[in-house]
């Protein structure tokens, strides 16, 4: 969006509000503790301490610091430092430190990112180039495995790992329709795939049978020679692909899904 000079439509206030009359767009420039209500649109560069309210629509942030989206959209970010929460949504970041939270989003990362993904968040495409980002919890970056032969990768620095900001139960079916109960620990890289996970280490802190009964011991659906112990430490190299079942520890968040596993 261009804003000439001499627009009769612009009108420029003392805290250095801009509003464009002809499409209702509340424009800041080089504001402090700034609030854009819901059902507003606006754009902003060089502002500080600035609240994006539910279904706000942002057109730019840029050279933004101290912002706090929640559940709205924005269209490019560029230069600043940003939260977001509750599904609000960047369609397009560069030169910028976002906070992911919740289920929050962002559709593209461009160039010289710092990206920290909690919880449920998804990073959607990316990054092109010299990116930093890290994944915690259940967050998830997509298509960001570097592919062979491309260039344009080159200085990415990005994992397809989570690491495990708490701990964790979560479950895996064994042989003999056995189901053990397994700790992720705060810490650990684990991969989250469409269902199934995979980790390099989990500990066996329950097995029950298909009769509700304690076990002390169970057995690999897929490799009988891997046991599992009560209250061991298992273990195994972590793949760096994509692969949903490539190697490492498998295992499920939802019980149900671990006993519905053939």
């Amino acid at each position: 969006m261009n804003l000439p000079d001499e627009n009769p439509d612009i009108v420029k206030n003392e805290v250095g509000v801009v509003h464009d009359n002809s499409q209702k767009i509340m424009i800041f420039r080089d504001c402090e503790n700034v609030t854009i209500k819901a059902n507003c649109a606006a754009w902003l560069t060089g502002c500080n301490n600035v609240i994006l309210n539910p279904r706000s629509m942002i057109y730019q942030l840029r050279d933004c610091k101290n912002v706090a989206a929640n559940c709205c959209w924005i269209e490019i970010v560029e230069n600043s430092h940003c939260e977001l929460y509750r599904q609000a949504i960047i369609r397009e970041a560069s030169q910028s430190t976002i906070h992911l939270y919740d289920d929050s989003i962002v559709q593209r990362v461009k160039s010289c990112c710092t990206i920290h993904a909690h919880d449920k968040s998804i990073i959607m495409r990316g990054p092109d180039n010299n990116n930093s980002i890290t994944l915690y919890d259940h967050a998830i970056c997509r298509e960001c495995q570097k592919p062979e032969f491309d260039t344009e990768w080159k200085g990415v620095e990005i994992s397809p790992f989570i690491i495990a900001k708490r701990d964790y139960l979560v479950y895996k079916k064994l042989a003999q329709n056995k189901l053990a109960t397994l700790k992720l620990c705060k810490g650990v890289r684990y991969h989250a795939g469409n269902r199934k996970c995979r980790a390099e280490k989990l500990i066996v802190v329950k097995i029950i049978n298909e009769r509700n009964n304690h076990c002390r011991v169970g057995y690999s659906l897929q490799d009988h020679t891997h046991v599992y112990r009560l209250r061991h430490e298992i273990k195994a190299p972590l793949d760096e692909s994509m692969t949903e079942c490539a190697s490492g520890i498998h295992f499920f968040f939802s019980k149900k899904d671990a006993e519905d596993y053939q």
